[in-house]
């Protein structure tokens, strides 16, 4: 069983949304509770005959861009356990407030006849389980992720970043790519807690199959109907019936062992069996679903819920619109003996099927974590504005507020922070690559994972060193227009030189470094060369980039075979004159500066 690594101590220190990080011109509403006049949080919203959409937020407020709607006049509303409603683009203009009523099942309690009782709950729901079994054609769809801890009503973590995802109704959320993501985090007792792969344990969630790397409790879909009717009493809470079908709330609970096993609730509609959300909940769990980072700490206690939303409003599809996930846990440092009680919330939306953002051209192996990736990316302050997918709440705002005050921004605006750092040093024409970088093991070396968008990262690897470098090649589109940020990369832990180590060496480990960066400013050309030959897609900006890392590749062969690691010196003087002419870098200059500045460490 996979582990999944959440919480570690990494550092030692001790109303209505903000309109001026809206786009510049969207279609803005409230939705509320037509019964209690409360704000609707998470209610989905579609454009008439369109995939795309977006979510209230927290305060029940939603934004859609103008440039979305193209000719559509309807806008369509749904909640779990409300009336659907349709509302036309111009009345919402005129009056922004909207009022959702409960369904009537939720009203009351309904009397439950004999048969109900009975074996049809356990067949009704088990019979849908295995129909979302069988879907699983795979479709891909843009993401927006949002994370939010706190300690008692103390911020301590907000994570939030767009997706590319592949899902399927079987088999949940297959992959997420990064787009774009962006930290704010603050100390508790001097302590930092992170959630690392919160992303891993969504993409564990498959509630309709037995998964070998699912870190979590079986339940009611993971297991045979047998075992199913053995572990769980499965009752009709409520139903409904509308248009002439029944829609039923069944309740699954454990018959024991309850600190090990899911309960919760389905909503299904018997009519065609589909679901229109699940429920899992364990009040204290037992199974070993999170773990700190140090084997020394310990999780005390963990309160685990999820649920899956699903989308039924195109006629024979189902597709799952959100997965929310929640954990508290009483987190104890063994060393300081000091606890920490942690709560947290994260969503994942899922939106525009069949759309993608243009993916970054990097190796999707190299991130260990979702911190890693987000500090990695280049943060794009105007892909933000343009593809904001949900209205920042009230308490979304004060939490950042509360960052900014007492906390670290990372990507919320563009001053980097040296306490969030990735582990990959960019190429700096004017700073030299030290041994010191190349800190590594080639213990931890093994076979990169080839990713489906991008060439193969390059290891410029021998049996005494290993110089990996990485190309970074982030796209967007802007306004119809394509902007490029980019970054030569080298791989921190992943980097190490064991031979002999003199100016001569010192010379080929940056050569070979810089031969990178000369790919990269090759693949920059390629890829304006692109743009300006007319129509392109994600394809053909995928076959520059990966032209352009076969490229790279020969030149790193050609050069380790011709310097012998600095040892040829005509051959470090071609070379470094290549370097000269593609880039104006003359590391051997930089090098022998070096020397005369710094005798001693050369």
């Amino acid at each position: 069983m996979a582990r999944f690594s959440f919480f570690f101590l990494l550092f030692l220190f001790a109303s209505r949304p903000n309109t001026s990080a809206q786009p510049t011109s969207v279609i803005a509403g409230k939705i509320m509770d037509g019964e209690t006049n409360l704000p609707l949080p998470g209610v989905s919203i579609r454009i008439d005959g369109k995939t795309r959409g977006t979510v209230t937020n927290a305060d029940g407020i939603f934004l859609l861009p103008e440039s979305e709607l193209g000719t559509a006049r309807y806008l369509l509303f749904s909640h779990i356990g409300y009336e659907r409603d349709t509302i036309s683009i111009t009345a919402l203009r005129y009056n922004p407030t909207i009022w959702l009523h409960p369904s009537p099942y939720l009203l009351h309690e309904v009397e439950i006849s004999s048969k109900l009782k009975s074996q049809f709950p356990y067949e009704l729901l088990y019979d849908a389980i295995k129909q979302y079994r069988l879907l699983q054609d795979s479709e891909q769809s843009k993401a927006y992720f949002l994370l939010q801890s706190e300690s008692n009503g103390i911020p301590i973590e907000i994570l939030e970043g767009y997706y590319n995802a592949v899902v399927s109704p079987g088999r949940g959320i297959e992959e997420l790519t990064l787009v774009n993501g962006r930290i704010g985090i603050s100390s508790l007792n001097d302590k930092n807690y992170l959630s690392l792969n919160t992303t891993d344990l969504l993409l564990a969630i498959t509630p309709f199959y037995d998964n070998p790397e699912n870190p979590f409790p079986e339940s009611p879909g993971t297991v045979s109907f047998s075992r199913f009717k053995r572990l769980y009493t499965v009752t009709i809470k409520k139903y409904l019936k509308r248009n002439n079908e029944r829609h039923f709330i069944v309740e699954f609970t454990p018959r024991k062992n309850r600190e090990f096993y899911f309960s919760g609730l389905a909503y299904i509609n018997e009519a065609d069996l589909t679901i229109d959300k699940l429920e899992f909940l364990i009040p204290n769990c037992q199974v070993p679903v999170l773990h700190p980072i140090d084997p020394a700490d310990r999780i005390r206690s963990m309160q685990l819920a999820f649920a899956v939303y699903f989308d039924n409003s195109v006629f024979g599809k189902s597709r799952i619109d959100r997965i929310s996930l929640g954990y508290e846990i009483g987190y104890i440092n063994t060393q300081s003996l000091q606890s920490a009680a942690l709560q947290t919330h994260a969503d994942l939306f899922l939106y525009d099927y069949g759309a993608l953002f243009m993916p970054p051209l990097i190796s999707k192996s190299v991130f260990s974590n979702d911190y890693q990736a987000i500090l990695t990316i280049p943060y794009e302050h105007m892909f933000w504005e343009q593809n904001q997918i949900m209205a920042p709440s009230a308490r979304q705002q004060e939490i950042l507020e509360f960052f900014r005050q007492q906390g670290i921004l990372a990507n919320y605006n563009d001053q980097p922070h040296d306490l969030l750092k990735a582990d990959f040093k960019a190429w700096d024409p004017d700073s030299l690559l030290g041994f010191s970088d190349l800190t590594g093991s080639p213990m931890k070396q093994g076979n990169p994972m080839r990713s489906e968008f991008m060439h193969e990262k390059y290891d410029f690897q021998h049996d005494l060193y290993n110089i990996r470098g990485d190309i970074l090649i982030q796209p967007f589109m802007i306004n119809d227009t394509l902007r490029v940020n980019s970054k030569t990369l080298l791989h921190l832990s992943d980097s190490y030189y064991y031979s002999y180590k003199n100016p001569s060496s010192k010379l080929f480990i940056n050569l070979l470094f810089d031969l990178c960066e000369v790919s990269r400013l090759e693949i920059l050309d390629r890829l304006l060369d692109l743009q300006q030959s007319g129509p392109f897609s994600i394809e053909s900006l995928k076959k520059v980039y990966s032209s352009g890392m076969h490229s790279l590749d020969s030149l790193s062969n050609a050069l380790k075979k011709e310097m012998h690691q600095g040892t040829d010196i005509e051959a470090s003087k071609k070379w470094n004159q290549f370097i000269i002419d593609r880039t104006g870098v003359d590391r051997q200059a930089q090098i022998l500066l070096e020397i005369q500045e710094k005798p001693n460490e050369n």
